[in-house]
């Protein structure tokens, strides 16, 4: 597979030094531009003052000089991560315009259906949606794409078995209070409806929402650095199974398993051998607890203890996506 060059559009922010870090030795994407706002452009990482993040400036990096956020950039992808959200619509459609395609953060504001918000374990059909970018208002090869909110992307990844195998009717999660909305990033209508749009299907030429009802009730537990959230899913169909290695296979047999989209990350180090694994070695979130309440309801716990680290590996594992299936 040859190296695809990426560029990172936001370098003073958190999630854009995690995504340096990150992508350091990346078997087929090459980090070749470093882009900012005019206040750090001609400057390189190793002379400013803004690296936020304990691991230390990776040596591959040093020598690059900060660029300005115009699409002039010699590379195939560029990841934007700005510190201003206010940055993100001009930035994205401006660069989307000059042929690039464009994974940007998750933004709060963002009201165009055209811009699908993309989980590739969960709603990699979604995509389909770029088609239509490109035919209606980018050139050739220029698009954008959206990751999700925290709240959305764990909830998103834990329904997904559940929705397949037991046709999910309802999730009941914690009611708003400051520390979630600052993990959803958005009032509690908005989050709703996006997270029904994310799990919807695609169809003719947009997406779907679920008609899933989802509720809000209880707080987020926050202990030892970490914020602890617990679902309630209720089912349309009986679970059969008793035990929670018997339940996480359920989730394991789904389409989440991250080993059929042949996604070879030395980053996330996706496993061939289920989602336990995959969601307990630090890679997104810890998976805290599974029970089965009765035959057609599951409590599930799980513990986020770095959201902007969870968004930066997310934004990866969504990079390798679209360079293996060739949207890139």
């Amino acid at each position: 597979m040859r190296k695809i060059k990426a560029g990172i559009l936001g370098i003073s922010s958190r999630i854009g030094q995690l995504l340096i870090n990150l992508l350091e030795s990346h078997p087929f994407i090459d980090l070749t531009e470093l882009a900012d706002t005019k206040e750090y452009s001609g400057s390189r990482l190793k002379d400013l003052d803004i690296w936020k993040i304990s691991e230390r400036i990776p040596p591959y990096v040093k020598s690059l000089v900060i660029t300005d956020l115009e699409p002039n950039l010699q590379c195939d992808l560029v990841i934007l991560c700005p510190v201003n959200v206010n940055e993100i619509e001009n930035t994205g459609n401006k660069f989307a315009d000059y042929n690039y395609p464009v994974i940007k953060t998750f933004d709060p504001f963002e009201q165009d259906r055209m811009i699908p918000e993309i989980i590739p374990e969960v709603n990699s059909s979604h995509l389909k949606l770029l088609k239509i970018q490109k035919k209606e208002r980018f050139r050739k090869k220029g698009f954008i794409i959206s990751g999700s909110d925290i709240i959305t992307f764990c909830v998103s990844m834990i329904s997904k078995p559940f929705i397949e195998r037991f046709n999910l009717q309802s999730i009941n999660l914690p009611s708003p209070n400051p520390e979630f909305n600052d993990l959803v990033k958005s009032d509690v209508d908005t989050f709703r409806e996006r997270l029904q749009r994310v799990l919807g299907k695609f169809h003719i030429s947009q997406i779907l929402p679920s008609d899933m009802e989802i509720n809000l009730n209880g707080n987020p537990e926050h202990s030892a650095g970490k914020t602890e959230i617990t679902m309630t899913l209720e089912l349309n169909k009986p679970v059969k199974e008793q035990d929670p290695d018997s339940i996480f296979k359920i989730l394991n047999s789904s389409s989440l398993d991250p080993a059929k989209y042949s996604v070879p990350s030395n980053i996330i180090n996706h496993p061939v051998d289920g989602l336990k694994k995959y969601l307990t070695q630090d890679r997104y979130f810890s998976l805290l607890d599974i029970r089965k309440m009765n035959d057609r309801s599951m409590r599930i716990g799980i513990g986020i203890e770095d959201p902007d680290l969870i968004s930066a590996r997310a934004l990866i594992v969504l990079a390798e996506f679209l360079i293996i299936k060739k949207y890139i």
